[in-house]
């Protein structure tokens, strides 16, 4: 039988013996990180060790006003102990991501199934350790009591290879011993698939070492706290003197944890600490993407219609380049007034064919014109056969013999009801560092584009820090949207929103970090030189105090780099025959780099007739599971060869490297 199953009727005979409370004073309040809990519980186990070896403690026990059997006391404390733990919700959220990595990359390799499996087994135990402080028997001091308590306590301490100790140490060996070391092998090995595996643990690469690392330091812990309880009630019992293999144990496990936390800032230091999103299984609009609408749109016009003169003298390509057209007229009622009209601009007019047939989209196709168009020389726009409205026959004709009336295809930039083409420019702020939420310490955790009365917004999720860099998972909450219409009284055009055309539809895209030691509090974004720009506010941290800086020590950041720059001019992210996104065959992977820019512009002609607006923006919530402090943001473009693509937030996870040390530990 194995240790977990020798453990388990034991516990069932303890559920037999009814419950009771346990009061006392908890030294663990305000302990929120493993680091300030170990400390604390080596404090308790030394003074417990020295309470033990004190006739006076045992006399203060057994004739004090209220008269605690020893063993009673001790097993309160470590049940305070274990209250503690709890109440930081790590072991809950630790659980979650050992269940993610087995089901990813991580999952497929041998070293880290042996290190699950023992890190569950120690789980299992210290379990049964909860259960017993919970449930210990009511007649303390009694041979019932006494049995209970030194079965317990043998469990613990026997000497298996599937035991408690040998757990532990397994566990150790595998993340930090050799070449073939976890913590030395995860930053590559959760580069794998083209960075899918962080969408499958969602969390950077940096976050998730940091949370292995956690899970061993709390697999060491429990074993250290169930352990130094066993030979605390073994000596209590005179079964042996445990002193000295108790102090062994402290240096072992100082010795471990140290290794550890050595192995873990090595592997830290290699891994990529950015975060975003991989598509979803299913698109879903305003829900996973907003997008663009009309921003650049094919449309079919005659020449006549838009030469200023009337006539058909010159061909369509004398409308491209730097140079646009309008419409002026609808020569004789033909096509042009059957079709939904272009009152805007029209840009890089090219002839294709002079006859077609074409499919209009109908009246409820907001953000389309023609589903297909099929030309007399066999070349075919977009996709399908049906049509839900009448096919339209468009041809070209002479003009007095001499000219020829081409119908030309172009591409029309029409501001209007039709076309949501507008990005907010107003500051978004985590509520820690909001005049009108002074002091509630809250931080940005999480970021997403919504669109709101057809203006796209970045929003901000946010909550409370605690000491140790610790987020309060129940606080977190997305600050609402402050929505506006760009015709709205007091709202104005390039300081509270950006409009979209042709000469200015570039987004820039940048991974932004502040100084060390700071966090993201605030995002907004800004024009600079015509592209839109992400500026990202951090604001001082005290990882001790767990407080945060206010507005007057933040700082903003961004990249100012233009394509124009001397140095380090930006360069441009280029669609080549962009389909839709959301028809794309294959996911999307990440194509760009810091310091790139992409312009927004309208899909395929052969394979949309240039009907859609791309790239779309991914609106899906970047929020790291569980919620951690950031470093800093940015926006990068994902796609496919052919394919549109998104334009989508990401995040940059804090580096706790810059806390986990063995001072704290110390």
């Amino acid at each position: 039988m194995t240790m977990a199953g020798r453990f388990i009727p034991l516990l069932a005979a303890i559920l037999t013996l009814g419950t009771r409370p346990m009061a006392a004073d908890d030294r663990y309040v305000g302990r929120n990180t493993l680091e300030q809990l170990y400390t604390e519980l080596r404090e308790m186990t030394a003074e417990m060790w020295h309470d033990i070896n004190d006739p006076r403690w045992h006399a203060a026990l057994a004739f004090g006003r209220n008269a605690v059997p020893p063993d009673e006391q001790i097993l309160r404390y470590f049940a305070q102990f274990g209250q503690a733990l709890e109440r930081t919700g790590l072991d809950w959220s630790l659980k979650r991501l050992r269940q993610r990595l087995l089901s990813g990359t991580m999952g497929n390799m041998d070293s880290w199934a042996t290190a699950d499996a023992g890190i569950g087994l120690v789980d299992a135990v210290y379990l049964g350790f909860r259960m017993f402080q919970d449930r210990y028997p009511l007649r303390v001091g009694s041979d019932t009591s006494r049995l209970a308590f030194t079965d317990l306590a043998e469990s613990i301490l026997e000497e298996r290879p599937d035991s408690l100790q040998s757990s532990m140490f397994k566990v150790h060996e595998l993340l930090t011993n050799g070449t073939d070391a976890l913590f030395r092998n995860m930053p590559s090995a959760l580069l794998q698939g083209d960075g899918q595996e962080i969408c499958i643990i969602h969390e950077s690469p940096q976050q998730l070492i940091q949370n292995v690392y956690n899970m061993a330091f709390l697999t060491d812990i429990k074993g250290y706290a169930m352990m130094q309880f066993s030979w605390m009630i073994l000596s209590l019992y005179d079964e042996g003197n445990f002193t000295r293999i108790a102090q062994v144990m402290n240096n072992r496990i100082d010795k471990m944890i140290s290794q550890k936390t050595e192995a873990a800032n090595e592997a830290m230091a290699q891994a990529s600490s950015g975060f975003w999103k991989c598509d979803p299984n299913h698109h879903h609009e305003n829900v996973t993407y907003v997008q663009l609408t009309n921003l650049l749109q094919g449309h079919l016009q005659n020449e006549i219609d838009i030469n200023p003169t009337h006539n058909c003298r010159e061909d369509c390509s004398h409308y491209s380049g730097n140079t646009y057209a309008q419409v002026n007229s609808c020569y004789q009622g033909l096509f042009c007034d059957v079709q939904p009209k272009c009152t805007g601009r029209l840009f890089d007019c090219q002839f294709i064919d002079s006859d077609s047939h074409v499919c209009l989209s109908g009246a409820n196709a907001t953000n389309r014109k023609y589903n297909w168009i099929t030309y007399k020389n066999g070349r075919k726009l977009g996709k399908g056969h049906y049509c839900p409205t009448s096919v339209a026959v468009v041809d070209s004709w002479w003009s007095w013999v001499v000219w020829h009336c081409s119908y030309c295809f172009c591409f029309c930039d029409q501001p209007g009801p039709k076309s949501d083409r507008y990005f907010s420019l107003q500051t978004v702020l985590a509520r820690g560092v909001d005049r009108d939420h002074r002091g509630s310490n809250r931080v940005a955790v999480g970021l997403r584009f919504v669109k709101v009365n057809r203006v796209i917004h970045l929003q901000i999720q946010d909550g409370i820090v605690l000491p140790g860099g610790i987020v309060n998972a129940s606080t977190v909450q997305w600050r609402p949207i402050i929505p506006f219409k760009i015709n709205d009284p007091g709202i104005v055009r390039g300081e509270d929103y950006h409009a979209m055309s042709w000469e200015q539809r570039a987004i820039d895209l940048d991974d932004l970090v502040g100084p060390q030691g700071s966090v993201l509090t605030g995002v907004r974004l800004r024009l600079l030189g015509g592209n839109l720009n992400l500026e990202i506010l951090t604001t001082p941290f005290d990882s001790n105090s767990g407080r945060l800086g206010g507005i007057s020590t933040s700082m903003w950041k961004s990249n100012d780099n233009t394509p124009e720059a001397m140095d380090n001019p930006r360069t441009e992210v280029k669609l080549i025959s962009p389909d839709v996104p959301t028809s794309c065959p294959t996911p999307s992977s990440v194509n760009s780099r810091s310091g790139q820019f992409i312009k927004f512009t309208h899909s395929d002609i052969d394979k949309d007739v240039a009907q859609t607006t791309v790239p779309f923006i991914d609106a899906q919530p970047v929020v790291p599971d569980p919620p951690t402090l950031l470093a800093g943001a940015g926006l990068y473009h994902k796609g496919a060869p052919n394919c549109g693509g998104f334009v989508a937030p990401k995040v940059i996870t804090f580096d706790y490297s810059q806390i986990l040390n063995e001072e704290n530990i110390r």
